[in-house]
């Protein structure tokens, strides 16, 4: 596997190999590190995809509203370029903060949606999906990928990349993978390694509620909105909530009460001591589609 941390060392040899081989195609799959299982399926994913799979590593500072959040970021570079290489990643791009922005990360160029940002997670994340598309942009501009590879479990950032990538006509497929979970359910995430023993057994009831919702939802094809909602009372108790709820899949627009769910998405994010996590599931379509 081949590293590099400069853009101009990803981007002079990746324009070399497209020279090389013009009919290869470079699957891509950004990371922020500390990788575990998801990322792992996501590169498996670019591998039978592509030809060449580079993955990047970079805990990237803008997309933080929260400065202790960015702080306490696990990280740990050496397990994760050992993991990417046993996966067959044939390309690593390791930067650092000072090679992706110098001396200045803020006042930056921002590439909004409002309507779809200021939903669910936007809501009490100022700037974090603007600090998100900047960087994704960024890095299929550097690295000029034919796919890239991302994971359902962070479903409104799939949906503004797809949503960027088609407006700004950039020539990039979008994969969407399904969330990978622990046997007791719970989504896998890099803040998962922050969690107490006591927080992380709490942790499960967020993929609970889901589960109970969606099989209300499969059970009772004439169930409303309010009644698939009143089942995350009876789990989410013992957690801080920022919000649950059910969801256009496209729009992110809350569904309303009386309506009958056709087609929806059930999604949470909560405070487990103070690691705040999201998961969600889809109720009729997919995840992407």
């Amino acid at each position: 596997m081949q590293i590099f941390n400069t853009i101009k060392g990803i981007s002079g040899f990746l324009e070399n190999y497209r020279c090389v081989n013009p009919d290869k195609k470079v699957a891509f799959v950004p990371t922020m590190g500390f990788l575990h299982e998801g990322h792992l399926s996501l590169f498996r994913k670019a591998k039978e995809t592509g030809d060449l799979v580079v993955v990047s590593i970079f805990v990237n500072p803008i997309q933080f509203n929260n400065k202790e959040d960015y702080e306490k970021y696990p990280v740990n570079t050496e397990k994760d370029i050992s993991l990417a290489e046993h996966e067959g990643v044939d390309v690593c791009f390791l930067p650092g903060v000072q090679e992706i922005y110098g001396d200045q990360t803020s006042d930056l160029i921002q590439l909004r949606y409002p309507d779809l940002m200021n939903r669910l997670c936007g809501k009490t994340r100022p700037g974090h999906f603007e600090g998100v598309l900047l960087i994704v942009h960024n890095l299929f501009t550097w690295i000029k990928p034919h796919y890239a590879v991302f994971g359902c479990k962070d479903y409104q950032q799939l949906i503004l990349i797809q949503r960027m990538t088609r407006d700004l006509h950039l020539d990039v497929e979008i994969i969407a993978m399904p969330i990978i979970r622990e046997k007791d359910g719970l989504a896998m995430s890099s803040r998962n390694a922050r969690l107490s023993p006591e927080n992380r057994k709490d942790a499960t009831v967020l993929s609970q509620s889901l589960l109970a919702i969606r099989d209300a939802w499969k059970k009772n094809p004439d169930i409303r909105v309010k009644d698939l909602k009143g089942i995350y009372e009876k789990y989410l108790g013992s957690l801080r909530v920022d919000y649950a709820g059910i969801y256009h899949p496209h729009t992110l627009d809350d569904l309303p009460e009386d309506a009958i769910v056709t087609q929806g998405l059930a999604a949470v994010a909560a405070y487990c001591g103070e690691v705040r996590l999201i998961d969600n599931m889809f109720m009729g379509g997919n995840c992407g589609g």
